[in-house]
């Protein structure tokens, strides 16, 4: 009788291959020439996002590092540490444009206002919620 194995315990295979889907899906939205920077350089809320992507794409590429023992097949393991290896200069690539649009949008003015008009909104939603509160008391 077969048993499902737990996620946790997920193939290397479909990890690797979420790994170049992310990595893809991010340099398409970061460092091609077709990218449109708009929101990530206006918005924190963005570029906290795609920083959030770029850490899960080091967490998976941690546990492939880790699945690489597991592997008895020398070739096989081989071709996966130099792609791995490839996949790892590509996650770097991708925080240092994100650190470098970072730096451009805090340095602008208009993000600095954008971001203010935002935390400004936040607390006028707060304060209002709290009157509220007084008031049914």
């Amino acid at each position: 009788m077969a048993r499902k194995l737990p996620d946790s315990y997920a193939s290397p295979d479909i990890t690797l291959v979420n790994l170049t889907h992310l990595l893809a899906r991010l340099e398409n939205n970061l460092i091609s020439p077709s990218a449109d920077l708009k929101l990530v350089h206006r918005s924190p809320y963005h570029r906290a996002r795609v920083g959030a992507n770029i850490e899960y794409s080091r967490t998976l590429l941690m546990k492939l590092e880790l699945s690489l023992p597991n592997i008895k097949i020398q070739a096989r393991k081989l071709s996966l540490q130099t792609n791995l290896a490839h996949k790892r200069q590509q996650i770097k690539a991708l925080k240092a444009r994100l650190d470098e649009i970072t730096a451009i949008a805090e340095a602008e003015p208009d993000t600095q206002t954008f971001s203010n008009h935002i935390s400004a909104a936040a607390k006028m939603c707060r304060s209002s919620a709290n009157e509220g509160r007084r008031n049914k008391i």
